[in-house]
């Protein structure tokens, strides 16, 4: 291996490739397509090569959803069609606290760690939402979450949502039912 080379690629190499860099040198030369796959497979692991979520398992990743959790399938659906599938390898800053979030986000696959202060407070993992009141407030996020594996997210953003809610009443009924039960139980606790 060249000593060109960084460090962290090198190594990333030796843990892909074991002490074999043949398939490297060969994909290396065509410096096509195929190069650049593999050496983002290579980069950003196998697993965010997974293929892109269809509706239906947009949907089923939106049922857990607390806060869309009296919806219909259909209007699931309707959710789902402007939900985002973001990928984010490990080790990367999702949010920051001095930066407003302006999106609702689903963990689908791997686990989101929530941290203030450098103190772990939670670990976001399959189903579980980042940022709900974001779609209503403006305010950042009080917490930093940055992920601990290879992790897909659905982003469905604040604008893209409130588009949705002005063309459909009854999502907008069931959400604001869900906040007022929501709200309710938060005053009868305190």
């Amino acid at each position: 291996m060249p000593g060109w080379w960084p460090a962290r690629w090198r190594q990333r190499l030796n843990s892909k490739c074991g002490s074999s860099y043949r398939t490297f040198w060969r994909l290396r030369k065509t410096r096509g397509v195929r190069w650049r796959k593999w050496l983002g497979r290579l980069w950003h692991g196998w697993r965010l090569d997974m293929a892109e979520l269809n509706i239906v398992e947009k949907v089923i990743a939106l049922e857990g959803v607390e806060l869309l959790r009296n919806l219909t399938p259909e209007q699931l659906s309707r959710i789902a069609s402007i939900a985002r599938e973001v990928k984010f390898p490990s080790d990367k800053v999702v949010l920051e606290p001095s930066k407003p979030l302006d999106a609702l986000l689903v963990v689908v696959d791997g686990a989101v760690e929530l941290s203030r202060d450098g103190e772990v407070l939670h670990t976001a993992r399959q189903n579980e939402v980042l940022g709900a009141w974001a779609l209503f407030d403006d305010d950042p996020m009080p917490v930093r979450a940055k992920t601990i594996e290879d992790t897909r997210l659905l982003r469905i953003g604040r604008d893209d949502f409130y588009d949705l809610l002005s063309d459909n009443i009854e999502i907008t009924a069931s959400i604001f039912s869900t906040l007022v039960k929501r709200f309710r139980k938060l005053v009868e606790q305190s």
